[in-house]
């Protein structure tokens, strides 16, 4: 059987965690299945490392483009044929919803349709989903959830938005993000005692949750926080595309703060589970430091950050960007202070053994889709 797993972008070190965590799962089984990406959603490095067959498509004007793979009589060795899929496990993380216009959902539409029509599995894995108000991110959304066989949001955010469209719902779920199960590898050096990770994200920008002046401020103003309660800050970038902010964060910094970029999922996880605590605006940066067992206050432009929040026990530890200065001070010490820091942490153990839990019940879920799937169990 061959599987796809989709939208894995691979310049995201989140979606490349959820891209180990399918596979560390999937492969746990007996059977002889198969696994497939696309180009955009891992590196020829990866793929070799993980043993990802490619399928090779591109995407031209928003209309998603596999004749090289069709007019082939023969494939190249590692190419895998778009009609041999049997299976979609989708990714997405965050890719439908009226943030992201329609182009994503009618893209992925027109794909599981042809897909369904030769009696492949679909399912959208545990994800952030909606709002739904646009019509025509409505509509395409619509035939998205109509098409797959299993639906599985991530917050009650996303199920409410969900349930909102016109189609049924008896096949959707909800379950929460799944990369916790992975381990991360440390760093060769351990850090410095006390040392704190500040995680930006440029979406805090691009989305509107925050003014560029008020972001650096509020960096800022946790980096002169961190030091004045015997902590070290140390900028961490957890995807590329924010290291422009990150620079632009130490320029305003009395006393610039080390930068650390770990081009590799496992040791960015590995890094940041080493930390005293974390700052972070990156949802997969939280989830890697929560489920270390690492106290994390977080930023948010989306409704996923606050339903994250909730699911560790920490919402408390949610920043408003205006936050004031005493609150701001307040809560720095009840997360790095000796006793609540002890405290926070194993809230946080008990928090990630019941997502453990409901996560292996996702699974089985997933499997036994899986294994109704025409062809399931031959190579």
């Amino acid at each position: 059987m061959l599987i796809e797993i989709r939208n894995t972008t691979s310049g995201n070190q989140g979606a490349q965690l959820m891209l180990r965590a399918v596979l560390q799962r999937m492969r746990s089984e007996p059977e002889p299945w198969r696994f497939v990406v696309a180009r955009r959603c891992a590196t020829a490095r990866t793929r070799r490392e993980l043993d990802l067959a490619l399928l090779p498509w591109f995407q031209l004007l928003g209309v998603r483009a596999d004749l090289p793979a069709r007019l082939l009589p023969l494939r190249p060795a590692g190419w895998e044929h778009p009609d041999r899929i049997q299976v979609v496990l989708d990714a997405s993380g965050f890719a439908y919803g009226d943030t992201w216009g329609p182009g994503n959902a009618r893209m992925a539409a027109a794909y599981y349709g042809r897909l369904k029509r030769r009696g492949a599995k679909i399912v959208l894995l545990p994800q952030a989903l909606g709002p739904f108000e646009r019509p025509e991110v409505r509509a395409a959304a619509t035939e998205v959830i109509r098409l797959a066989d299993l639906v599985f949001a991530r917050d009650p955010t996303s199920l409410a938005a969900v349930r909102s469209l016109s189609c049924a719902h008896d096949h959707v779920h909800i379950s929460n993000d799944f990369t916790h199960a992975l381990r991360g590898v440390p760093p060769t050096q351990p850090l410095p005692p006390r040392t704190v990770g500040l995680v930006p994200n440029r979406k805090m920008l691009q989305r509107g949750a925050a003014s560029r002046e008020g972001y650096l401020r509020l960096f800022a103003r946790l980096a002169s926080g961190i030091e004045e309660l015997g902590c070290r800050p140390l900028l961490i970038l957890h995807s590329r595309e924010d290291a422009s902010l990150a620079a632009a964060i130490n320029a305003g910094l009395p006393h610039p703060a080390p930068t650390r970029r770990e081009s590799h999922p496992l040791r960015l996880k590995g890094l940041i589970g080493q930390c005293h605590a974390l700052v972070s605006s990156r949802f997969h940066g939280l989830v890697n430091a929560m489920a270390a067992a690492v106290p994390a206050m977080a930023t948010s432009w989306s409704h996923k950050y606050r339903h994250l929040m909730e699911d560790f026990g920490a919402e408390d530890l949610l920043l408003e960007p205006q936050v004031d200065h005493e609150t701001l001070k307040a809560l720095l010490v009840s997360m790095l202070d000796d006793p609540g820091h002890a405290r926070r942490a194993a809230r946080l153990r008990e928090a990630t053994a019941r997502q453990v839990r409901a996560t292996e019940h996702m699974w089985d879920r997933v499997l036994s889709c899986i294994r109704a799937a025409p062809g399931a169990t031959s190579p």
